[in-house]
C-alpha cells in the first residue's frame, strides 16, 4: 500500500498554490512522500480541524478552511484509532473538484468501505484485514484524474516495446 500511495500522490500534478488537506491522524506512507513533494513544488499542507480532546471533526471550521483554502488534494487514512468521517470530509472536498485518496489500509475488510463518486482513489494492503500475503496491495483507481506512472519497467504486456504502454490499466503494471 505504501508503494501504491507514492504512485497515487507522486503521479498527481502538483503547483505552487496547491492545497493538499490531510488529517492530523495520517500515517507516514502519506504524510512522508507529501512532505517531499511539497518541498519540490512549494505548496501548502493544512490539517483538518479536529477537536483534541473529543478526537471529532470540527465541520464548521472545515467548511470555512475550505472557503478560504479551496482543496486541490484531501488524503485520509479511514481508520488510525479513530474512524473518520470519509462520507462527510470528501463529499464538501467535492464541491470544490478536489481529488479525494482514501488510505483504507487499515480498514478494508474490516469496516464498509464503499466505492463513491467522491472517492477518486482507495489504496488497501492486502496483509491486514484481508488476510492476504504481507506485500500484497495497491490501489482502486475511480476517477478520470490522470497520475504519471511513477515506477517503469517490468511490464508483462507489449514485451517488445521501449516504452511504458500509455493505455488503463497497463501503464502502471510495473
Amino acid at each position: 500500500s505504501t508503494i501504491a500511495m507514492n504512485q497515487i500522490l507522486n503521479g498527481l500534478r502538483y503547483f505552487a498554490n496547491t492545497n493538499v488537506y490531510i488529517s492530523p491522524f495520517e500515517h507516514n506512507a502519506v504524510v512522508r512522500p507529501l512532505y517531499k513533494i511539497s518541498k519540490e513544488y512549494g505548496f501548502s499542507i493544512n490539517l483538518l480541524p479536529f477537536d483534541s480532546k473529543t478526537q471529532e471533526l470540527d465541520v464548521k471550521s472545515m467548511k470555512n478552511s475550505f472557503v478560504i483554502k479551496h482543496p486541490d488534494i484531501v488524503v485520509l487514512n479511514h481508520v488510525t484509532g479513530v474512524i473518520l468521517p470519509i462520507d462527510e470530509i470528501f463529499a464538501e472536498s467535492k464541491k470544490y473538484n478536489a481529488v479525494n485518496v482514501l488510505d483504507a489500509s487499515q480498514s478494508m475488510g474490516m469496516l464498509p468501505v464503499g466505492v463513491s463518486s467522491d472517492i477518486d482513489f482507495i489504496v488497501f494492503a492486502g496483509h491486514k484485514n484481508l488476510y492476504s500475503n504481507f506485500g500484497v496491495g495497491g490501489f482502486v483507481y475511480n476517477s478520470n484524474v490522470e497520475l504519471v506512472p511513477v515506477i517503469t519497467g517490468g511490464t508483462g504486456s507489449d514485451s517488445l516495446n521501449h516504452n511504458m504502454p500509455d493505455a488503463m490499466p497497463v501503464k502502471y503494471e510495473a
